[in-house]
C-alpha cells in the first residue's frame, strides 16, 4: 500500500488487566471516523502524515487530528520508545477546545502505561 517502509508503529492502550479499552473507543467510533483515523495511524507509520494532523497538548502527550466533514475526530498518543506510539484514546470531538477530561483520562492512561513499563 505504501512504498515507504514503517517508521514507527500505532499501538493501543490496554488497562492493567488487558482490557484494550482505546481500541474499543476506537471500534465505538463512527465508521468514518474509525476510516479516517486508521488511515491518519497508518500514514503515520510510515512517515506521511501531513501538517497539521499531529498537535502537542503538554506533557508528552500528541493528538492525532482529522475531519470527515465537519465531524472532529482525535486521538491521543504519546511516544514509548524509538518505535512506537501508543494511543491512549479515541474520541468524537464536539467542541472546538479539547475537554479537559479527556485529557485527564489520556494522561492518566498514559502516566499508568509508564509506570507498568509499557505493559
Amino acid at each position: 500500500m505504501y512504498d515507504s517502509p514503517r517508521v514507527r508503529r500505532v499501538r493501543f492502550y490496554k488497562s492493567e488487566t488487558g482490557n484494550p479499552v482505546a481500541r474499543e473507543e476506537f471500534f465505538a467510533l463512527e465508521e468514518e471516523g474509525q476510516a479516517a483515523l486508521g488511515d491518519l495511524f497508518r500514514r503515520y507509520e510510515h512517515g506521511l502524515e501531513n501538517r497539521g494532523e499531529i498537535k502537542a497538548v503538554g506533557k508528552g502527550l500528541l493528538e492525532f487530528r482529522t475531519h470527515v466533514r465537519n465531524n472532529p475526530y482525535r486521538a491521543y498518543f504519546f511516544q514509548d520508545g524509538p518505535k512506537y506510539v501508543i494511543v491512549t484514546l479515541c474520541v468524537y470531538k464536539n467542541q472546538e477546545k479539547a475537554r479537559k477530561s479527556d485529557l485527564d483520562l489520556a494522561r492518566q492512561r498514559m502516566d499508568a502505561w509508564r509506570k507498568r513499563g509499557g505493559k
